[in-house]
Formats: C-alpha cells, structure tokens, sequence
C-alpha cells in the first residue's frame, strides 16, 4: 500500500469556503458556485432531477450499509474491531472507491461535457485532491433527502483533472483520492453561520452501555469539565436532555447513542434516538425552542445524520433550524467501536479550537492512518466550516 501524506488542516480558509448552491430549476438543477479563491460567480445546469440525486445518494449509502454487515472470513470485520487489518482494509478500499466513484460518475454525467475540464464544478472537485491546492474547501447548500454523501466519492487525485475512471487494484487506491480525507467537504442545508458557539455547558446523552466505552462520559468530563472549564450535564435520561437544552446554556451538544428509523404507516419514517434502553423519543420531544447561544450539535448516533423532506422529524433539521450553528452526525449505522473513539478525537480538536468541519476531516485522517478504518468518511458535517466553540477564559 502507498503511503499517504495529507495535506496541513485547512485553517483559516476553513471558514470562507467555496460555496455551492444546488438549486432545483423545473425538474432540474442549476449550480451557483461562488468561489472565494478566485471571486468568480458561475453557474451550471445540471441535467439531473431531485430523483436522480436521490437514487445516486440512496445506492452510495447503501452499498457503505452493506460493507459495513460484510461478513468475513471468521466475523463481521467493521462490526469485529476498531483496528482494520491489511487484507480487510484492502477489501473495504476497493469497495468504498468504486461505489464512490460510480457516484461520482453519475453526478458528472449531469454536465452537458460529462467530463472533468467541462465543468467549473468538477474542476473544483479536481482542486480539492490536488496537493497542490491545501487551501480549497467546499460546502454544497442544498435541499436534497438524503444529502449527498460528497465525502465518500473516490476520484485518482493524481488523474482526475483528466480522468473520471480509476484502476480499481488496491495498490493503486490512493487514501487522498476519498474526498473526506483529501479536504473539507460538506453539506450546508441553509445559510452557513459565521458565528461560534457560546454557552457555558455541555449537555451529553450517552447510551447506557456506552457510558464507560471510549467516547462515553469519563471522556466528555475529561475533555470539557477537567481542561476547558465547560459544565459537562450528564443526561441520564430523554426527560433531562429536554430539561438541559430549555435551558439554553449549551455551547456543544453531544449524543453517544442509539439511532434508527421507524415506518410510520401512511407516512414518512421518523427517526428515533434511545438514551435509556426501551425509551426512544425523536426530535419533536425535545420541543426545541431557538438556541441563542448557537451550539454545535454532535449526534454520534446510527444514521443521525439523514436529515430532509423524505424524513419526519428527524434531528438535524429539528437542531439546525432551531439556532445550532454546525451539526455532525453518520449517514450510516455506526459500530460502537467506531464511533467511540471517533467521537472522542472529535472532541479533542473541539476543545483545542478547530471547527467543526476541520475536526470531522483530522478525526477521519487519524483513523485510517492509525486503525486503516475509513468510517470517518460515513460523518457528514452541516454547516460546519465556521462552526466552533468559543475559547474559554
């Protein structure tokens, strides 16, 4: 396997990123791209509809879904064990890389070219794998359900200004060539704030039998309460984490817990999260009201990160447009073994200042470069390129 050195984190270009606005033009959608590197207004039509979207989405997804229950030679090698072996790893490269790529072949073909140079939005994909370009990052506003998992496509980063297709061998998967690990990329569903967080408190719901694995509460205490002088408020309960959230002192809003969605007859699946076993409540319990104080929201959950129109009250919708500044959550089902420790690197780089988004993309790299796990690239971030939490005094 080739060695992979990334690039630096992106700071401080983090928070002017280039933007991208997916917009729906009849059935249709048009790309308005305002891009600060250069200050350029451009804009694209894309020849695909909200259904062409949504299948290139749902079958990326689903094929991470299915990788993710692969059963190996003895067990379920996600499910088994933080660290990947090399053979593992190998297996899970030329899966996600050629599902990312399928994905972003599809979305390409939308171009009137349907070719890299024919496009001022596939050039600036090209940017974000070139080594050579350390300050791009890219946020996509759109109104997609589900969104876009833009940071599982999988491009050659060394050919992809010229090429779309890849050789498909492990040794020749380049890790830079995910679009997670090569910069920041993310969703943006609305405007993208340009303020940090600034309460006093950090209200965590953490799953009964994760309360003393990696990312549990010992952890959170550590990081916030120990080191930074926040007030950890240990939800032991739904009841509690809707008491703490009226309260509207949270800067971060951490849950380390179960997620899923349930069929709901004659209507939209409602997604589900369950701190106490047996006591699921979705986002409509927590009876929101706006967060003055713009906290971030990380929802380490199963799925927590499938938001819009084709879900009923789902959490980062309910969060977002109720005054959290950046949201990060999985698009997938998340083994605990994972999720932990990620969480936990998440946190780490929160408290040292980074943004959201910057702290989703170095989480990512630290788990491949030292687990050879990339189910980093399954969190995506909204609005996460400014999103920070205020220094304390």
């Amino acid at each position: 396997m080739t060695t992979t050195v990334f690039a630096a984190p992106r700071d401080p270009l983090a928070a002017n990123p280039t933007v991208a606005f997916l917009a729906p033009r009849n059935d249709q959608y048009r790309i308005h791209i305002i891009d600060a590197s250069v200050g350029s207004n451009v804009q694209e039509d894309l020849h695909l509809s909200r259904n062409d979207l949504g299948k290139i989405s749902r079958d990326l997804l689903q094929r991470w879904q299915e990788e993710i229950g692969r059963e190996s030679s003895d067990s379920y090698a996600l499910q088994r064990s933080l660290h990947q072996s090399q053979n593992d790893l190998e297996n899970q490269l030329v899966e996600f890389a050629s599902a990312g790529n399928r994905a972003l072949r599809e979305i390409l073909k939308g171009f009137d070219s349907g070719q890299v140079t024919g496009s001022y939005f596939a050039s600036l994909l090209a940017k974000l794998l070139s080594r050579d370009a350390p300050e791009m990052s890219l946020a996509v506003i759109s109104d997609l359900s589900p969104p876009l998992p833009w940071r599982m496509l999988y491009a050659d980063p060394d050919a992809f200004d010229r090429e779309i297709t890849f050789d498909e061998s492990p040794a020749n998967i380049k890790p830079n060539g995910f679009f997670g690990l090569a910069g920041m990329i993310g969703e943006a569903p609305g405007s993208i704030p340009g303020q940090a967080a600034a309460g006093t408190t950090v209200p965590i719901g953490v799953y009964q039998g994760m309360r003393t694995s990696a990312g549990g509460v010992q952890d959170v205490q550590a990081i916030f309460a120990g080191n930074n002088g926040f007030e950890v408020l240990d939800a032991m309960n739904k009841k509690d984490l809707r008491r703490y959230l009226r309260g509207d002192s949270a800067a971060l809003i951490y849950l380390f817990c179960h997620g899923k969605f349930r069929p709901v007859t004659g209507g939209e699946p409602m997604q589900l999260l369950a701190i106490q076993r047996n006591e699921e409540f979705s986002a409509g319990y927590l009876q929101l009201k706006q967060l003055t104080t713009q906290p971030i929201a990380f929802i380490n959950a199963c799925q927590g990160g499938v938001y819009g129109g084709t879900y009923d009250d789902d959490f980062v919708t309910e969060l977002s447009k109720n005054g959290a500044s950046g949201t990060l959550a999985p698009l997938v089902d998340m083994p605990v073994r994972f999720g932990g420790p990620f969480g936990t690197a998440v946190l780490h780089m929160l408290a040292d200042g980074s943004t959201l988004a910057e702290a989703c993309l170095e989480a990512s790299r630290k788990m491949y470069r030292e687990q050879n796990n990339l189910l980093g690239l399954a969190y995506s971030s909204t609005n996460g390129f400014s999103s920070r939490l205020s220094q304390r005094r």
